[in-house]
C-alpha cells in the first residue's frame, strides 16, 4: 500500500473525512440535514459516519 510520510492512503483518507466533515459540521452550525445533504447521504448515514470516523456530535458543537 502506498505511503506517505510513514501513513497509508488509508489512513490519509479518513483524515481528510474528518477534518471535511468536522468542517462542515461548523459551517452548518450542526445542522444535520445540511451537512448529510452536502455530502450526498441520508442523515441515518451521517450519524454511522460520523462514529466511524470517531467524530462525537456533543464535542463538534462545543467547537467554535
Amino acid at each position: 500500500e502506498e505511503q506517505v510520510a510513514g501513513r497509508d492512503l488509508k489512513e490519509l483518507r479518513r483524515e481528510l473525512e474528518r477534518v471535511y466533515v468536522a468542517r462542515l459540521f461548523r459551517d452548518a452550525a450542526g445542522d444535520i440535514g445540511a451537512i448529510a445533504r452536502a455530502l450526498g447521504v441520508k442523515a441515518s448515514r451521517l450519524y454511522g459516519r460520523l462514529k466511524e470516523l470517531g467524530l462525537d456530535i456533543g464535542e463538534l458543537r462545543q467547537r467554535p
